[in-house]
């Protein structure tokens, strides 16, 4: 059987809409020489293909003699639109940007390197029987990992056509048969429909099965991204490619990376990755499972003007994904589309919607037509009772109904964005509608959420009970998972320590004074406490049970 490396790749942009970095340089060669050279190294590929848009020369930029297998370029017709399947895979990644899979949709970091259709041509050109995908911008990808998923397939690739491993994205490529990138490019389909649950499909996780090869537990847990394509991610590999320590760094294995990656803390450096905007801390719903239920809130609703500040600095720093939503329900802020339109003006990477969906239907194309990616609805039941019990109001008929008119036009119209996210709050009074509820939506809308109840006592005084059915927290506690990936500014342009303060009792900053960026720098103390397991030293920390959420 001939087996190749497929390498997509594009020197103007990546699958994120970001400029390509394939031609920056690191260590003395490019990212994609990098790349390249790694990808030689494994035993069981004939050849590499790179497969690129048509008018660009990638081989012109590569010295192909210190790579260890023959270098085939494939161009495929330039210009080529993504599909709209493509489109959701990409904007279901963009709040995941740092695990191999979890995206909506099961979308995973595989996803990121299709459509198949040019993969399919390039097989085809090159005759092969199956292949292994790696992006061009994975330097640090481990030749070994890529070995035993490649020889895992070849041991039985009529049943097991798609080999993986759980490697954080960049680090190892999916082994995969010639057949089924044909079948892949034929249905527009993507790796979640094999990788991710389908309620009408329901199989054991793949991830328990042969066609996922175990590897070390360090790696297997590390959750970065070592994909060159963002400020972050590409701040992190720089750092382990020129580390003194190695200059034998295409011997460096996915183990050595994932220990090193662990020492390097670039979080002062970066806003966090993703950030929540409260525009309004209103909501038309007050029942037990709502914050509002326990406390009022006297917050005015944010003026556009501060919004468009904010924005600005979240689109310079490219990857970060904003949610607006928060306490409140976000369409229930009188300017909420301009503010949206601000944001994606601002090449704000993502952005999400939350609301209770309680709006009129005459509102409701202006959802379809808002730049955003996705649109969150806080269900909280999946029958009326259980509606009016969790959120103290008769709504459940006019939320199902502009939820199947939405889903109904989104069709019409062809498919595509926003993702329309249905959310439920796991407590012991929706506990009998979770499992109809996560099948029902997964079916309609491709994505539903369970999260657990929080209670609000990250600030001085105790809001809400408990209303989890068990405590859902861990037995051996860690630093907070929160607080180095997520920022929420409260509509009077505060920053709370944490989301869980709901009236904003311990403030690390103002964004009507100060940058986004000067407010996470003064964080940068609470954060190191928490990595060096000294949370108690905080009050608010010290009897927390939701630092364990994800």
């Amino acid at each position: 059987m001939k087996v190749v490396a497929l390498i997509p790749m594009d020197l103007r942009q990546t699958p994120l809409g970001l400029p390509s970095l394939l031609l920056h340089q690191v260590a003395g060669q490019s990212v994609l020489q990098h790349t390249l050279m790694r990808v030689g190294q494994i035993q069981a590929i004939d050849a590499i293909v790179l497969v690129h848009p048509a008018g660009q020369l990638p081989l012109s930029s590569l010295d192909v003699e210190l790579i260890d297998k023959p270098v085939i370029a494939f161009a495929h017709e330039a210009g080529v639109q993504l599909n709209m399947q493509q489109k959701m895979r990409l904007a279901g990644r963009k709040w995941s940007l740092h695990s191999w899979r979890g995206g909506l949709g099961s979308a995973t970091c595989y996803d990121e390197l299709l459509p198949a259709a040019p993969l399919a041509q390039a097989m085809k050109h090159v005759s092969a029987d199956s292949a292994i995908l790696i992006g061009g911008d994975w330097p640090l990808v481990d030749p070994h990992w890529c070995q035993q998923v490649i020889t895992r397939h070849l041991e039985a690739a009529k049943s097991m056509k798609m080999v993986f491993t759980q490697a954080p994205p960049g680090l190892a490529g999916i082994a995969l048969a010639g057949d089924l990138i044909e079948h892949l490019a034929d249905k527009n389909a993507g790796f979640g429909h094999t990788l991710g649950y389908v309620p009408s499909k329901p199989q054991a996780d793949p991830i328990g099965l042969d066609v996922c090869v175990q590897i070390p537990p360090v790696v297997r847990g590390c959750a970065k991204r070592f994909i060159y394509d963002t400020p972050r991610s590409a701040a992190l590999i720089d750092a382990i490619l020129t580390s003194p320590d190695d200059e034998l760094h295409q011997q460096r294995d996915a183990t050595a990376v994932c220990e090193l990656a662990l020492t390097i803390d670039h979080s002062s450096r970066f806003l966090p990755q993703q950030i929540t905007l409260e525009l309004t801390p209103q909501r038309l719903v007050q029942g037990p499972v709502t914050p509002h239920h326990y406390t009022q809130f006297k917050r005015e609703p944010i003026a556009v003007t501060h919004v468009k500040r904010i924005v600005e600095e979240i689109g310079d720093a490219s990857d970060v994904v904003l949610t607006l939503g928060g306490l409140g329900d976000a369409l229930l802020h009188p300017d909420w589309l301009a503010i949206v339109e601000s944001a994606r003006a601002a090449h704000t990477l993502g952005i999400a919607i939350e609301t209770d969906l309680l709006i009129d239907e005459s509102q409701l194309p202006a959802l379809l037509d808002a730049p955003i990616d996705v649109l969150t609805v806080r269900l909280n039941a999946d029958t009326a009772a259980t509606y009016e019990r969790v959120m103290g109001a008769d709504h459940f008929s006019t939320v199902t109904r502009n939820l199947q008119w939405l889903l109904t036009e989104r069709q019409r119209r062809g498919g595509g964005l926003p993702w329309i996210v249905p959310r439920l709050i796991k407590t012991r009074e929706t506990l009998l509608d979770m499992e109809t509820f996560f099948d029902r939506w997964m079916h309609f809308t491709g994505h539903a959420v369970i999260e657990p109840a929080t209670t609000g006592r990250a600030g001085s005084l105790p809001i809400a009970p408990e209303q989890s059915p068990v405590m859902m927290a861990p037995p051996r506690r860690v630093g907070c998972r929160q607080l180095e990936r997520r920022m929420s500014i409260l509509s009077d342009g505060t920053v709370p320590r944490c989301d869980q303060d709901w009236q904003g009792e311990e403030i690390m900053g103002d964004t009507r004074i100060a940058s986004l960026y000067e407010i996470w720098q003064q964080s940068q103390p609470m954060r190191q406490r928490h990595a060096h397991g000294r949370w108690n030293e905080m009050t608010s920390c010290a009897g927390c049970h939701e630092w364990h959420r994800p």
